[in-house]
């Protein structure tokens, strides 16, 4: 006798591989609607922060240290983004000042993205070498405070080509609100000590 094939594993195979496609569809479907949908107790200005800081994270790296910071170097250079509402980048607990007023912390260098010490704020604390677009920060200095200790000097510079061109040097400790047309978005590079 020839035996008759098993017509019945085909079909429940087929139906238990389907399950688990349309499954893992769903899982992912969902994932994704919850990875688009504001978190509970989050304006849509604060999911728009998120947002910002996560696409600045995976373009250039680094670690999320607090709601709008993100830090590289062990925690030695750190960029803070602006609380929505604000102008100025204030880390959590930061001290409200009025507008204008610089607020790079003691022992750090700061450039910041526009005038009167406005927007994106990315500080260094060590005396180092730095490439800014490794931060997402070349050519947006518009304002700058070293409030480093001892008379440190930062220089930063503007490449044209390969070559590094010194742009300004930020003795310790000074400020500028705006650091000029002719300077003005053009930082590249920041050598501080």
């Amino acid at each position: 006798m020839t035996p008759i094939p098993n017509r019945t594993r085909r079909p429940i195979a087929a139906r238990l591989l389907v399950v688990l496609i349309t499954g893992l569809f769903a899982i992912t479907a969902g994932a994704s609607a919850a990875s688009a949908a504001p978190q509970a107790g989050m304006s849509s200005a604060e999911v728009k922060l998120q947002s910002d800081i996560s696409a600045h994270i995976k373009a250039y790296g680094g670690t999320q240290i607090s709601t709008n910071e993100i830090a590289w170097r062990g925690g030695r250079v750190v960029l803070t983004i602006p609380q929505p509402g604000s102008r100025a980048a204030l880390a959590p607990g930061e001290k409200i000042a009025p507008l204008g007023t610089a607020n790079c912390a003691r022992g750090w260098t700061c450039l910041y993205e526009h005038s009167n010490f406005d927007g994106r704020r990315l500080t260094f604390t060590d005396c180092i070498s730095e490439y800014l677009p490794n931060y997402g920060f070349r050519d947006q200095a518009s304002s700058w405070h070293n409030n480093q200790t001892g008379g440190a000097v930062s220089v930063v510079y503007n490449y044209v080509g390969s070559s590094p061109q010194w742009i300004w040097s930020e003795p310790s400790p000074r400020q500028s609100t705006y650091v000029g047309d002719a300077n003005n978005d053009k930082a590249d590079a920041i050598q501080v000590c």
